[in-house]
């Protein structure tokens, strides 16, 4: 009986009662909002979908399987606890508009900043009375947002993408300098090789004392005068 209680209509239908809800009728409206969410009443998952402009038309129902399966990426992100609106600006949290605007809007199941943005001509005839004008205004608002968010997108994704390509170049350019310097030291052995010139291993490089750095004859670096005649006395026996 609880349940029955908290079930919800669709349009004065009850789906629980037989009655098919085809939500492929009403997408013409445009901007459905799903909302999955947990019922603690009736200790159950429910599936909210609202139509912005509209606030008689709620579906508002247990979930079912073909709940699951047509919005299928908005129940994944609510059983892992992220948000379901794909990164909407929520109406209470834009301060473009007046807050008694924000109370009709979210009365007439206007949640988000983009559902105003796209709430078709049809559904301002439901406005309150004296609103109609001022929702049109607050609509063009609303759209002037969305395209700048969208074009600050554009802009990130460019930014990003520089950076990356950036950062590419430059260990490219590090990777290409180490390959000079290896073919520069590769040459310098060929050209003393031709002329005759004795290298004798292992060949100090850098620093002094106990830091001191020795080239071996396999290319390899030791630190220590005493650590690399071993280690190239090593590679020959």
């Amino acid at each position: 009986m609880a349940e029955e209680m908290y079930r919800g209509s669709f349009l004065d239908e009850d789906p629980g009662a037989g009655t098919t809800f085809d939500a492929a009728r009403f997408t013409s409206s445009g901007g459905e909002q799903v909302e999955f969410y947990f019922n603690p009443v009736a200790q159950k998952d429910y599936c909210r979908i609202v139509f912005p402009g509209n606030k008689l038309t709620v579906w508002d129902q247990p979930v079912r399987e073909k709940d699951i399966q047509r919005f299928h990426q908005q129940w994944q992100l609510y059983k892992s606890g992220k948000d379901q609106f794909g990164g909407q600006t929520m109406l209470r949290s834009w301060s473009e508009i007046d807050a008694g605007s924000i109370e009709i809007y979210l009365g007439m199941n206007i949640q988000s900043v983009e559902a105003l943005a796209n709430l078709p001509d049809v559904n301002m005839t439901n406005m309150p009375p004296g609103h109609t004008h001022l929702a049109y205004r607050h609509r063009e608002m609303a759209q002037e947002y969305v395209r700048n968010k969208q074009q600050s997108a554009g802009f990130d994704e460019a930014i990003g993408a520089a950076r990356e390509s950036a950062e590419l170049a430059r260990a490219t350019q590090e990777k290409n300098t180490e390959l000079e310097a290896q073919i520069q030291e590769l040459q310098r052995r060929l050209d003393a090789g031709q002329q005759g010139e004795m290298i004798h291993y292992p060949r100090h490089i850098e620093g002094r004392g106990f830091g001191a750095k020795y080239e071996l004859s396999d290319g390899s670096i030791v630190k220590g005068k005493k650590a690399a005649k071993d280690a190239e006395e090593a590679l020959h026996t």
